[in-house]
């Protein structure tokens, strides 16, 4: 089980937990349950009804809710199917938009995200052409490597990417280009090998 970060926890307001009742959110709220602000939690599950098992998965939502000792609120929100960015992205909208409108000053929204929700937010924003700000939704370790000559990604570009991921490593490779993995082998893989025995230690 992750750790979880205190510090996005509300000391005087609400908890309110995005409560899908899937694994992610399950574990965010089995670790809320242990914790002294327990009493500040507040489960609430999503209902956008967008297909027929919905109201399923809300009941079970609210079993496992139960479970662990809260009360957890079903809110059925009205999704466009045929929304132009397609019926998740209309979802996620929707969702969001009723948290923004219960949440009250002092309040926090807790939700859970796993790498591969990541991936599907950067994959989403890239698709929306929001360009470097799309990369915004990488949580994991990042390494950039960048040729010094390299005219097709310049040091520039890499340095605006890396840049945009919280944390990433920028490494420019004097006299390389565009393949600096081929042109300064040995260069890249010392830079890749420290890196990634950073990150097995870190």
């Amino acid at each position: 089980m992750p750790d979880l970060n205190i510090d996005c926890i509300a000391r005087r307001g609400r908890n309110l937990v995005g409560f899908s009742g899937g694994p992610d959110s399950l574990c965010l709220l089995q670790m809320l349950a242990d914790g002294a602000w327990r009493r500040s939690v507040v489960p609430v599950h999503i209902d956008h009804g967008l297909d027929a098992g919905s109201a399923g998965r809300a009941a079970a939502a609210q079993s496992l809710a139960e479970a662990l000792g809260f009360d957890c609120e079903v809110v059925r929100v009205s999704v466009n199917p045929n929304h132009r960015n397609g019926p998740e992205a209309a979802a996620r909208h929707a969702r969001y938009a009723h948290f923004e409108a219960i949440l009250k000053a002092g309040d926090h929204l807790l939700t859970a995200h796993h790498a591969d929700d990541q991936l599907e937010t950067v994959i989403m924003r890239l698709n929306r052409s929001s360009g470097v700000a799309g990369l915004a939704g990488i949580r994991a370790r990042t390494l950039v490597i960048v040729g010094e000559q390299d005219t097709g990604t310049p040091p520039s570009a890499a340095r605006a990417i890396a840049g945009a991921i919280a944390g990433a490593r920028l490494e420019t490779i004097p006299g390389a280009a565009h393949l600096s993995n081929i042109e300064q082998a040995e260069t890249f893989n010392r830079l890749l090998i420290e890196f990634l025995a950073a990150a097995r230690t870190g």
